[in-house]
């Protein structure tokens, strides 16, 4: 039903914001337990959950070419495992903030927000804003893309 320009919704829109705000804030945990560990986390909720179809670029200013490009499943937990194998112990740890859902339907949403990467506890973190589309499959959330703009650690002098 639309009033003024607007259409009225049910509860779900609340639901779906809800839901992925609390999945993605979980991600924080359990990407740093994975920089401890070296290993995805065996019971993880998040990192895992990759949609049929999935796709990914990451850009940075230290990946050569300046883009990490993954597609599918397999090549993303690929990448995910090795960057985990490769920092294994060394203190990092991501904090997330300004969590943005827009919820398309109450089976697809478009999720920003951004991730500072902690490498030490006297160093600025290096940041990234992050841009997906996760889908609900089988009543479970499911990363479907992927985009990250990653930025060196700036320091304030």
């Amino acid at each position: 039903m639309a009033v003024g320009g607007a259409v009225i919704v049910s509860d779900w829109v609340a639901t779906v914001e809800a839901e992925l705000t609390a999945l993605v804030l979980m991600q924080a945990d359990e990407v740093t337990e994975m920089w401890t560990t070296g290993e995805i986390p065996r019971d993880n909720r998040t990192i895992e959950r990759i949609a049929e179809g999935f796709s990914a670029v990451q850009y940075a200013p230290w990946y050569e070419g300046g883009a990490f490009h993954a597609s599918g499943r397999d090549e993303w937990l690929s990448g995910t495992a090795e960057a985990a194998q490769r920092y294994k112990g060394q203190g990092f740890r991501w904090t997330i903030d300004n969590v943005t859902v827009l919820p398309r339907s109450p089976e697809e949403a478009a999720v920003s927000y951004r991730v500072n990467h902690w490498s030490a506890p006297d160093k600025p973190p290096t940041r990234a804003l992050f841009l997906e589309t996760w889908v609900r499959v089988d009543g479970r959330w499911h990363l479907l893309r992927h985009t990250a703009e990653k930025a060196r650690p700036v320091t304030v002098v």
